[in-house]
């Protein structure tokens, strides 16, 4: 084959291609008519005594490096009588996971609180947890919420505190948000866990 036509074969399949990702790239990420809409996933919710519980950051919270993040626990009652739980919300922190580690890094838990929660039949109360505490820089930041036990709160009083409990998170709760405070993207892409917003991200993902 001459050279001449492998420059003509090569110049149509670039165009080709060029064309193919004006069409498909360009297009809008919101479902039109008769399309399946993009998957959306779930937030995290944690269920107590017929309590169903949501955790996400406050409206006017930030969650980069310096600030001091609020949280707002949503909580429903679906039962027909009033029902009452002691819920724990902790926060913990880890350095990034280094593509050259051989290990994984482990969280030290920076900030907790414990309190107890009485909802009427049917009702719905939004609760706030601000934590009064200054996030690190360069750091991987997970939000976990569980009902409390005696195990993981022995040593915490109901108002917030200093960190003294000796698990992060038991293997009842539920890790309800997961954000980072790196100022620099990591050379390798990690896999987070459901409900990872970014650094300047106020909320949750559609986790």
């Amino acid at each position: 084959m001459k050279t001449k036509d492998l420059l003509s074969i090569t110049t149509a399949a670039l165009g080709a291609a060029v064309l193919t990702v004006l069409a498909f790239g360009s297009r809008p990420l919101e479902a039109g008519p008769g399309e399946i809409p993009p998957p959306q996933i779930a937030q995290p919710k944690l269920q107590a005594h017929g309590l169903t519980l949501s955790l996400a950051a406050a409206k006017a919270t930030g969650l980069k490096a310096g600030d001091q993040p609020a949280f707002d626990l949503t909580v429903v009652n679906t039962n027909d009588a009033d029902a009452s739980a002691v819920v724990r919300v902790a926060m913990s922190c880890s350095a990034p996971l280094s593509p050259m580690a051989r290990t994984i890094p482990i969280p030290a838990l920076v900030w907790q609180e414990r309190r107890a929660l009485t909802l009427k039949p049917h009702e719905t109360n939004v609760f706030a947890f601000p934590t009064h505490t200054t996030l690190p820089a360069d750091k991987v930041v997970m939000i976990g919420l569980e009902e409390a036990t005696e195990s993981s709160t022995s040593a915490v009083a109901s108002k917030a505190g200093p960190p003294s409990a000796p698990g992060l998170l038991s293997p009842r709760g539920i890790v309800a948000l997961t954000f980072t405070t790196a100022t620099h993207t990591p050379p390798v892409a990690s896999v987070m866990p459901a409900g990872f917003v970014g650094p300047s991200s106020a909320g949750p993902a559609a986790n």
